[in-house]
């Protein structure tokens, strides 16, 4: 299962905060798929991706996983 189905179907896997930044991953990665103009720096862009990863890596250790 992907990250967003198992954040959606067992949203009890995660603390409050984890939870807050799912859904500020999401609302980015969204943002960057709809505007043509989003062009964020390679630091942005790496950041986003060590955050998205600590979180999928702290989803599949939960129990229940």
């Amino acid at each position: 299962r992907n990250l967003e189905h198992r954040t959606q179907a067992g949203g009890q896997l995660l603390c409050a905060q984890d939870r807050a930044l799912y859904q500020q991953l999401r609302g980015l990665r969204d943002q960057a798929s709809q505007s043509v103009e989003f062009n964020p720096s390679p630091e942005a862009v790496g950041l986003f991706l060590q955050l998205a990863r600590g979180l999928q890596a702290r989803v599949e250790q939960a129990p229940g996983a």
